[in-house]
Parts: C-alpha cells; sequence; structure tokens
C-alpha cells in the first residue's frame, strides 16, 4: 500500500481542538525537538483571488520517529484545499503522495489507523483538519529520526476589488522562529503586482505584514464571475461579482475636437466655460483642435485645424469677446462639416453654452438637428462652485441631440482656475468613467444595484439565496451608449466558492459585523 495523506476540512473539526496562538504558527513534537528548516509559499496571485501553495520542512533531532504537530494561523479567509506529503525513495527520486478530503472524525480515524494504532503497519500520513477561520492543525508522522521531513498544502484566498486593484493583507506568516519566504506571482503575466509597494513578481519574507495588490491590464470593460451552487433544500450558495475595469474607456488619440463656445452677453461664466474646455482639452492627447465661438456668427478667434498643445496655449490667454445673439443651430452645421471633413476615426464635438437661445431654436429643433459627421456630441452649462463637479442631466430637453450621437448634456461646475482637481473632473468629457442607469437583472438572494457602478469598484454578493441563479444580465450606459453583458455561473467558480464559503462571514455571521 503506498504512503498516504489525509486532508480533513469537515465542520465536525471545529470542536476537535483547543485554540491556539493569535500571532503565530507553532510546532510541537511527541517525543523529541523538531526544527523547522524551511517554510516557502509559492502564491500566484488572481482576479478575484490567490492560491498559495505552502511547503514546510522539519527536522527532526532525536534518534527515533516522531510525529509534527503544527498549529497554523491563516489568514481568516483562506481555506485549505489540498495537502500532499513527500518521501524519497532509495534511488533519491522526491515523491509526493496527494490527501483526500474526508469527514473529521473519520480523518482522524485513519490517520490514528495509519500511524500503527490497531493491526496497520505504519505508513506516511499527514492530517490537516479544520479548526476554525483562521486556524489550522497539521499533523505529520513519521519524520524519521535525524532527518527531514516535507509536507505541502494549498490554501485559497479570496481579494477584494477597490480602486482598479484586487486587495489582499497578509499577516505575518510563520513561527515565531522563522518566517514564511513568500514568492509571488501574477497569473496574468499583462497584470501589475505590488507588494508593500514594490512592482514585479517579488520573493519577500513574511516577517511583517504583507500588503499585495494586482492591477489587471488588458481586462474587458467590466469583469464578472458567478456560481450557484445548491447546498441544502431550497437552499443556494450563490456568488455574483461584477468588477468594473480600472479604465472603463480610453482617450482617443489623435481625434478632431471641434469646441463651440457660446460668446453671447448672455454667457456670464464664459470664463469658468473656457477653464473647463482647456481641462477638458488637456486629456486630448494628439487631438487636432476647431475651436469656434458663436453669438450672431460663427468665427475662429484663435485659428482652426490646431495641434492641441498648440489650442491649448492660445486659450490660455483667450479673452472672449461677448456680443448679442446665440446661433446654435448654425454653429452646430458648422461643427457637423468639420467633423465630417476630418480624417480622424475618433470625432468630438464638445458645446459650452448658456442655453439662452433666441425663440426660435429651442432644444426640441436642435433635438431634431441632422447629424451627419458621426462625432460624439457632449452639451454643457458651466457656472461657479468652490469645488468643480460635472453632472449628467438626461432629464433636459437639451439632452435628445447629445443622447443620439453617444454623449450627454452636462450641468457642470469650475473654479476660476484650472488645478488638478478640475483637470479631473472635466476627464469625464475625454471617456466615460462610470456606468449609468445600471441594472442587474436575475441575481438572486435580494441583491440591489446601485445607480451606477464607478469605474474600478466591484459589486459582490455572496449570499444562500432561497433559490439559484441561472443567469444574471447587467445592463447601463457608458455616457449615452448601451451596455449589455450577459454572466452564466461557471463550474469552476462554483467550486471556488464552494470552498471559500467556510472562510467567509457567511459560516460565522458575527464577523460580519
Amino acid at each position: 500500500m503506498r504512503p498516504t495523506s489525509v486532508l480533513s476540512a469537515s465542520l465536525l473539526a471545529l470542536v476537535a481542538l483547543g485554540p491556539g496562538p493569535a500571532s503565530a504558527d507553532t510546532l510541537d513534537a511527541r517525543r523529541f525537538k523538531l526544527s523547522e528548516r524551511a517554510h516557502v509559499i509559492d502564491m500566484k496571485v488572481d482576479r478575484g483571488f490567490a492560491t498559495m501553495v505552502v511547503q514546510r520542512t522539519v527536522m527532526n533531532l532525536g534518534p527515533i520517529s516522531d510525529q509534527a504537530f503544527f498549529h497554523l494561523q491563516v489568514p481568516e479567509t483562506a481555506v485549505a484545499t489540498r495537502l500532499r506529503t513527500s518521501t524519497v525513495g532509495k534511488d533519491g527520486q522526491t515523491t509526493w503522495f496527494e490527501g483526500d478530503l474526508m469527514e473529521a472524525e473519520a480523518a482522524a480515524k485513519k490517520y490514528q489507523e495509519l500511524t500503527g494504532i490497531g493491526g496497520y503497519y505504519p505508513k506516511d500520513p499527514a492530517l490537516l483538519s479544520w479548526r476554525s477561520q483562521g486556524h489550522l492543525a497539521l499533523q505529520v508522522f513519521p519524520v524519521l529520526g535525524k532527518s527531514t521531513k516535507t509536507v505541502e498544502y494549498t490554501l485559497k484566498i479570496p481579494l477584494t476589488y477597490s480602486e482598479g486593484a484586487y486587495h489582499v493583507l497578509l499577516p505575518r506568516l510563520g513561527t515565531a522562529d522563522l518566517a514564511a519566504t513568500v514568492r509571488l506571482s501574477p497569473v496574468h503575466g499583462e497584470d501589475v503586482l505590488g507588494v508593500n509597494g514594490v512592482s514585479g513578481p517579488v520573493t519577500v519574507s513574511a516577517v511583517t505584514d504583507l500588503d499585495i495588490v494586482l492591477t489587471p491590464r488588458g481586462v474587458a470593460p467590466l469583469e464578472t464571475a458567478l456560481a450557484s451552487v445548491p447546498v441544502a433544500a431550497d437552499k443556494f450558495l450563490v456568488h455574483g461579482r461584477i468588477a468594473a475595469a480600472p479604465h472603463l474607456a480610453e482617450v482617443p488619440r489623435g481625434a478632431h475636437v471641434v469646441v463651440l463656445f457660446d460668446t453671447s452677453r448672455s454667457h456670464h461664466d464664459a470664463a469658468l466655460g473656457l477653464v473647463a474646455i482647456r481641462a477638458y482639452l488637456g486629456h486630448m492627447i494628439g487631438a487636432t483642435v476647431d475651436f469656434l465661438t458663436f453669438d450672431r456668427e460663427v468665427r475662429a478667434p484663435i485659428g482652426r485645424n490646431l495641434p492641441v498643445d498648440v489650442a491649448l496655449t492660445r486659450l490660455a490667454t483667450f479673452q472672449p469677446a461677448l456680443r448679442n445673439g446665440s446661433a446654435l443651430d448654425t454653429a452646430l452645421d458648422e461643427a457637423d462639416r468639420a467633423a465630417a471633413q476630418s480624417p480622424a476615426a475618433a470625432r468630438r464635438v464638445v458645446v459650452v453654452t448658456d442655453t439662452m437661445t433666441r425663440s426660435e431654436v429651442t432644444a426640441a429643433k436642435i433635438g431634431l438637428a441632422s447629424w451627419k459627421s458621426g462625432a460624439v456630441v457632449h452639451l454643457a452649462t458651466v457656472g461657479e462652485e468652490a469645488v468643480s463637479s460635472l453632472e449628467r442631466d438626461d432629464g433636459s430637453p437639451w439632452a435628445t441631440l447629445p443622447r443620439r450621437t453617444g454623449g450627454l448634456f452636462w450641468k457642470a461646475a469650475a473654479t476660476p482656475k484650472l488645478d488638478a482637481a478640475t483637470a479631473t473632473v472635466f476627464e469625464e468629457l475625454a471617456r466615460p468613467k462610470r456606468l449609468d442607469k445600471l441594472v442587474v437583472r436575475g441575481l438572486s438572494g435580494r441583491f440591489q444595484a446601485p445607480e451606477a457602478l464607478e469605474e474600478g469598484a466591484a459589486l459582490d454578493h455572496f449570499v444562500v439565496a432561497e433559490r439559484g441563479t441561472a443567469r444574471v444580465d447587467i445592463d447601463g450606459e457608458l455616457w449615452s451608449r448601451p451596455v449589455h453583458v450577459a454572466v452564466l455561473p461557471t463550474a469552476e467558480q462554483a467550486k471556488l466558492d464552494a470552498a471559500l464559503f467556510f472562510g467567509s462571514p457567511l459560516l460565522n455571521p458575527e464577523r460580519a459585523h
């Protein structure tokens, strides 16, 4: 019979052993002194969870075989999913033996049998049992006299997603005498991994907390995961995750931008409008700019077809001359012609106005205007506030034309001077930064979606529900462009979440408060 390892992860093990130490692993032996010689963790960090493969080598300083007994302090959300032990054959080759997942009492009985109790010949077993969240017990026998023994166990640990990255904080790992050596690498090579501020695949000693951050690259605007696992009659473990990419969209390079700027006498916040336009253009790398003013006529006061850097330099000192009239309809026709003639792949028209037009130029008329260039239109009013802001207004009658093109009507505020905060606010005219009008259908367990999902943020729904989830449909808007994503549960995610349940607050609700 080949040597056997036993992995126990049953709830019955919760009461099998008293609590271990709070801050470090401990290593005990039955007869002699054991010394831990190596503690190495290979940690693969994925989008949503990490896998920690832990190898520990102990040496028996005594003359005959002994048992190694570890109290393992692991992160509370971590769960053990695998156990292996190794032996070295006569030819010097290392052979690994896989553990079996068993109910706790059966596993303990098997371990007793394999360690020589009763009529069984001693084998090479190990018993990894789950005692409570954050506390595992590991028994290994035999550790031969004057020799070493290596055992390997695998932990899965969930990561949280915020600010466009996956995060996990690992406490100090190891015994008081020997901290773990942790080798970290991303599962996806394009992702950026950081550990305590150091980027890239790294090897560190876990003598202190490890702040691990994984920033995904090259991901879809919405990364999703879905599991639905039956656990009892009318009970399902349901997990849905919707993670918005760090950038929901990128600013197009080399776009052709037409700015229509209201210089009518009624436009009292024209200076603030110029601050907003400069903040916006600062994000349009490589753009070509037509800056057109309109009152009764349409003018190009600083020139046309300007490189964006030149346009920004000229706008920094530009002082608009306010005149009578507000020919918004004529200005839009001119902008449409200019955009249609541009060879640029991306075309944008941004209008800053007080919307106080002559009586025949109504919002309804503008909404029905012909638009042939395919350019995205944003129309905005800009006032003064202590803090710059930008808020979409889909209920305004002026929103019709922008929404037809994929853009929006905005109510904005700007500070008199262009600063970093104002530049960040008006980046949203250059690219969408949130999924608005969010609707999530089909996710069981009384899920309520917010009205919007900011880029770099996530919704994570992990519940025991009365019904399963067969499909989730996600709808929303990037600016005014509709977005639809359908998500189906997967067996791989179900297997992962069935394990992670044992480290979640669902098992111990008091931890959630």
